[in-house]
């Protein structure tokens, strides 16, 4: 694994140890990882409390002389899983806090004064999550995220996370941008986290999960989430026409998302014997993943079968988890149970048109704790 790191040398900046690491990654894409600097330099927290690292996998000049004129660590990297990338950046941070932004996405000014104040007070929170508004590849505004709660949650203990289990995984994991944690919750599942490319948000936000530190569900929006059609973390060269290239990226998607998905179950093996919507927040994603199809060849039709019997084997195990868990528990397992189960054999009958319709409703309407 070829790795090399530069920068954090000049005299401009205080010695003391910062509080906060921003930690910023990239996989070839070059176009917005300057604005995504600037939007970390430019914050009202005094700079001597926070440091950024950049970790990437390409040199440009112009932008490495910008990397070394703020003095900001500079890792260049070819390690692809975005976990990676992240966790190489962790290895590197001095600060007790790592807040992470993806190249393409943006910081609010007041951001990293509001993560140093919170976590700064509460010694017992381990990871913040703020609210977004979604932007255009030019940087115009296209509206709030919908994930986006409409009041700030703070889950202190293992006994208020599981209340809200459901919408941590399914909502409030979203955009590793908007996702701020202390280095110690990090740690201790950096072998997992370092193995995933897609859906690291939401690993993260089971990581903080199942840690002994609180959760912090805020309605402040702090990060500008970017919604565009470059492919960053893909590693496809655009060689073929682009009807060939998106077949090969969107298949691509698909194998390591259902490849992952098939990691999360053994990764969290005894977790979600404890926790049954993790496993079924797994299902749900094998499902979307399958149905979110034009056709289903013979390929997806495997995955369907596979998918059903998983969604069997929830039905029947279903008393056990009602001797084992409270009632408002249960309650939610089963009406999202019945949830994808509908949605999922809905897809296999419907048509194209209805089928993009019921796919979206999966995003939209999964009941909430």
């Amino acid at each position: 694994m070829m790795e090399t790191v530069k920068g954090q040398e000049s005299s401009n900046v205080s010695t003391k140890r910062p509080y906060i690491s921003v930690i910023i990654t990239a996989y070839n894409r070059k176009q917005y990882i300057l604005q995504a600097i600037n939007s970390a330099l430019n914050q009202t927290l005094d700079r001597s409390l926070y440091e950024i690292i950049v970790v990437k996998n390409f040199s440009d000049d112009k932008i490495d002389s910008f990397i070394q004129d703020n003095n900001i660590m500079n890792i260049l990297t070819d390690v692809k899983p975005l976990g990676a990338k992240i966790a190489l950046g962790v290895e590197n941070a001095r600060g007790e806090v790592v807040s992470f932004l993806e190249d393409d996405d943006l910081f609010y000014a007041d951001k990293l004064r509001t993560v140093y104040e919170l976590f700064k007070k509460d010694g017992n929170l381990g990871y913040y999550h703020n609210s977004i508004i979604e932007i255009d590849e030019n940087s115009k505004e296209i509206g709030r995220n919908r994930n986006n709660p409409k009041e700030s949650i703070y889950m202190r203990d293992r006994e208020s996370k599981n209340k809200l289990a459901t919408s941590i995984f399914l909502s409030w994991g979203f955009n590793t941008s908007s996702i701020s944690m202390r280095k110690i919750v990090f740690r201790e599942r950096v072998d997992i986290i370092s193995k995933y490319t897609w859906g690291v948000d939401n690993l993260l936000a089971i990581v903080a999960f199942f840690s002994d530190f609180g959760m912090l569900i805020d309605k402040n929006i702090l990060t500008l989430y970017r919604v565009h059609q470059s492919l960053s973390q893909i590693g496809i060269e655009q060689s073929e026409d682009y009807e060939t290239f998106s077949l090969k990226v969107r298949r691509n998607k698909e194998r390591l998302r259902n490849e992952e998905i098939v990691e999360l179950k053994k990764d969290f093996k005894e977790e979600m014997q404890m926790y049954p919507f993790l496993d079924l927040y797994s299902t749900y994603l094998h499902a979307r993943n399958v149905l979110d199809q034009k056709l289903l060849g013979n390929d997806e039709m495997v995955e369907v079968r596979e998918i059903a019997k998983c969604i069997y084997y929830h039905i029947r195990v279903l008393p056990l988890h009602v001797k084992s868990h409270n009632s408002s528990t249960v309650k939610s397992y089963v009406l999202y149970l019945l949830f994808i189960s509908s949605s999922f054999l809905l897809n296999l009958v419907s048509t194209n048109f209805l089928r993009g319709i019921l796919l979206k409703s999966m995003y939209s309407f999964a009941p909430k704790i």
